[in-house]
């Protein structure tokens, strides 16, 4: 073993109020270059000299990520301490020289992060990470109540915002270290928020240059770390259809009806869900998977419901009809389509329950139309972004275009 050394550590205020709290649930979120990351092993050291020998679990949105900054991050950090350990790349694990392990996981599938129990765990860009993320990461915390550390940029008015930000107490730090604090409803939840700047070593005027590059909304949510709702969303009012639970049964009369988007290489997208005799469409289960042939999909789709799907995949809808799923062309047209279900949301004719549809919500929050004339605020409506998915969205539009169309009792209960 190397002899270990004493360790200078810098943290400017942002960081340090962080450090210093006790909650179980803290969150760093700062912009662009604001020391995130470099915090995250400061914080993890620290909580696993409290508990010597157990296991930790640390994560980023993919392997590419986690390669590239967050394990070296790690491994330099703990270079010539007590803790100095050994990487191993193979097996995804850093094995403390106390006994205990960091595992090293990418958050793209949270099935993966699925089994055991952890003391602690560092999310690091978690603003890219997947609602259901969050509800693994404290199931596996939840026999230890282990703590959470988040590090992340703001990249949408997703989860993050919606469960985390307004729950929380939130100390805003300025540029020159002023705190700023606002109790939050949770205890458990605890954000320290600061712009890029407030990182002394950022530089000032890469961060002017930078707010006469971006939109507003852009710039604050990259380096001024707001949370906002990014100009020419899709889909802006579809979180206004969310529930924590939905107690509403189908009933004889119910229409049960879904959207299909099919895919191999990139996601298969599916919603199922029924038109109640409220008028509403209640949604009720999501699908969401690649590499998978229509032959093992069939059993997650439901034999009652009547599913539109894209209209231009015709092979793909035939062999489901094969293999006796009742499917019909949706409509393809976009903006039209796209114009219904905002109709529907702002009407709160869909209701969405929270914890059964994390990657719905999670490309409504990120999914924008294309803009290649951004500068000169001429948007195209014809196109959506490909910087962000868009399969269970582009599954609802044929959903509720053709429930809407096609459904008679739909109809009926409208006019009633």
């Amino acid at each position: 073993m190397p002899e270990t050394q004493t360790k200078a550590v810098s943290l400017h205020p942002g960081q340090v109020i962080a450090y210093q709290t006790d909650a179980r649930f803290v969150g760093l979120i700062a912009g662009t270059g604001g020391g995130k990351t470099y915090f995250g092993p400061i914080w993890l050291y620290s909580e696993i000299c409290k508990y010597p020998g157990d296991v930790w679990m640390v994560a980023a949105p993919t392997y590419k990520l986690l390669r590239r900054a967050t394990i070296p991050m790690l491994e330099q950090f703990f270079a010539g301490t007590k803790l100095e350990g050994a990487l191993n790349r193979t097996d995804g694990e850093y094995r403390l020289p106390d006994g205990g392990i960091i595992h090293l996981c990418s958050a793209d599938d949270p099935q993966h992060l699925e089994g055991g129990q952890f003391r602690g765990v560092w999310l690091d860009e978690a603003g890219q990470m997947t609602r259901w993320v969050w509800v693994v990461i404290q199931a596996r915390l939840g026999l230890k109540q282990g703590r959470c550390l988040i590090t992340t940029t703001p990249y949408s008015m997703n989860w993050l915002y919606h469960e985390w930000f307004v729950n929380a107490t939130v100390v805003h730090v300025d540029a020159a270290g002023r705190a700023s604090k606002s109790e939050g409803k949770d205890p458990d939840y605890f954000v320290v928020q600061f712009p890029s700047i407030t990182n002394p070593h950022y530089s000032m005027e890469e961060f002017e240059r930078m707010a006469g590059q971006l939109s507003e909304a852009e710039f604050n949510l990259r380096y001024q770390a707001r949370f906002e709702q990014l100009a020419g969303l899709a889909f802006p009012d579809l979180y206004f259809c969310v529930v924590d639970r939905d107690p509403y049964k189908p009933k004889d009369s119910g229409y049960w009806v879904g959207g299909i988007d099919p895919g191999y290489t990139d996601q298969f997208g599916a919603l199922t869900g029924f038109l109640g005799d409220d008028g509403r469409l209640h949604l009720r289960k999501e699908f969401y998977e690649s590499g998978q042939l229509l032959k093992q999909i069939v059993p997650y789709l439901d034999p009652r419901c009547n599913y539109y799907t894209d209209p231009h995949a015709k092979r793909e809808m035939e062999e489901l009809q094969e293999l006796g799923v009742n499917c019909t062309p949706g409509m393809s047209e976009l903006r039209p389509g796209i114009m219904r279900v905002n109709e529907w949301s702002q009407e709160k004719k869909i209701v969405i329950p929270r914890n059964l549809f994390p990657n719905l919500l999670q490309e409504a929050a990120g999914c924008a139309y294309e803009d290649p004339e951004r500068m000169r605020g001429e948007t195209d409506r014809t196109k959506l972004s490909r910087g962000t998915p868009h399969h269970l969205l582009d599954a609802l539009r044929y959903l509720v275009w053709g429930a809407s169309e096609s459904s008679g009792i739909f109809l009926h209960m409208m006019e009633d």
